[in-house]
């Protein structure tokens, strides 16, 4: 029998779009939907969506060693040496001046500008996010300030960016950053207080930009890039439908979740967002038009719509036709960890507890390292309690060693339950 559709909290990719998890028995093996195309790595790690470097064409980071090195380290998830270098890179003085190492492999100070600075420590709390160190993130980001503040404008420091260089410093990654730290520290009013200010800020920008027919101003003279602020204000969007249904906020979630598809009437994820949440919520009707509707569209990925059909029908008590839809998902890609755990949760509904545990151990053995994650070792653990009730630990403990060797850091090993 179901229990409801629930929101477990995600380590890898905490600020994706809301997943919507499935709790089936009393093993609680998660029932999960498609990948979200993109997460606040992304915005922050690739080459041309990162706000300070859009602001800033001769971005320090381009042509410093020790920053793009930190950059690589990040992009593949190393945020246990992120931490280390950080560290390093960071001194305690308030000043923007970081040990960088030199060429020849030697220590040297090197004054680096301010916004080069803020770039290290956001990846400091991001790594400390990763790693689940919320209390030190939050820490980080309090020494920060009011980052509104005059000091964190380019004009302020005129010695250094010189008279025409304008605006504010502070990425908007940073931003999401505090919002996710106050919320996974029970800050809940103060975080989606700040969402909403986000969304307010992303509105305005994109209101003037229209207005005046050109390119979006951040209020301050520099002009920024209207596409690159409808990528964040559908993060902002994503991340109030997930905060409102971790509390319980069903009309608050559901009404961002269509303010998301009127903001992108052409783009099939934001219609299977809304499918989800109105999955969550136990509106099978809507959430089944909100799917006709976006797999319909041109973008409409076909491992997306297999996924949300086998949701559909799961909520709907076809397990048999689900299970077929996650398997065809799992077919066009192998390591998809949804599909995969979605087929096995239809497996174990249907008595196949031998095949559920097959079709787990199949995807991590096609691609450990980016099928090794929470939900999908969370769930093969549940299921090897059913299999092997007397001998589970052992494999338990395989499993264990597996992780301890290819995971990524900041894997939660407290999801194998020994």
């Amino acid at each position: 029998t179901t229990t409801g559709l629930e929101r477990v909290e995600l380590q890898p990719d905490e600020l994706k779009s809301p997943p919507i998890q499935r709790f089936l028995s009393r093993y609680e093996p998660r029932l999960q939907e498609s990948n979200a195309p993109e997460t606040l790595e992304d915005l922050t790690l690739s080459g041309g969506s990162h706000e300070t470097q859009k602001k800033s064409g001769d971005m320090q980071a381009n042509n410093n060693s020790a920053l793009e090195n930190l950059r690589t380290l990040a992009h593949h998830l190393n945020w246990t040496s992120v931490l280390q270098v950080t560290a390093e890179m960071l001194q305690t003085s308030p000043t923007p001046t970081l040990t960088v190492p030199a060429d020849d492999g030697t220590d040297e100070k090197q004054s680096l500008r301010p916004h080069d600075r803020i770039f290290v420590l956001m990846l400091r709390i991001m790594a400390l996010l990763r790693t689940r160190q919320v209390a030190s993130a939050a820490a980080e980001i309090e020494l920060l300030g009011d980052l509104d503040s005059k000091q964190y404008l380019f004009q302020t420091h005129k010695a250094v960016y010189g008279e025409e260089r304008r605006g504010s410093m502070i990425p908007f990654e940073l931003r999401i950053l505090r919002v996710e730290a106050r919320m996974r520290g029970k800050q809940h009013p103060d975080a989606l207080e700040e969402l909403y200010d986000l969304k307010q800020r992303c509105d305005e920008m994109l209101r003037r930009a229209n207005f005046v027919g050109k390119a979006v101003d951040d209020g301050d003279g520099d002009d920024g890039d209207d596409e690159l602020v409808r990528a964040q204000r559908n993060v902002v969007l994503c991340n109030l439908v997930h905060h409102h249904l971790m509390l319980q906020q069903y009309d608050a979630a559901g009404t961002c979740a269509r303010e998301l598809v009127a903001r992108n009437v052409e783009d099939a994820f934001a219609y299977f967002a809304l499918c989800r949440v109105l999955l969550y919520i136990g509106d099978v009707e809507g959430a089944q038009l909100a799917f006709d509707l976006g797999r319909g569209l041109s973008n409409a990925e076909a491992s997306d719509v297999h996924i949300h059909r086998g949701l559909l029908y799961a909520q709907c008590g076809r397990v048999e036709e689900a299970s077929d839809e996650f398997e065809a998902a799992s077919l066009l890609d192998m390591t998809s960890t949804p599909a995969a755990n979605n087929a096995a949760v239809c497996m174990l509904q249907l008595g196949l507890v031998s095949d559920a545990v097959d079709r787990l151990e199949t995807t991590l053995s096609h691609d450990t390292g980016k099928a090794l994650d929470e939900g999908l070792v969370f769930n093969l653990c549940s299921i090897y309690d059913l299999r092997f009730p007397h001998d589970s630990a052992a494999k338990k403990r395989e499993l264990r060693k597996l992780a301890s060797r290819t995971a990524r850091q900041g894997f939660n090993m407290k999801c194998i339950t020994l």
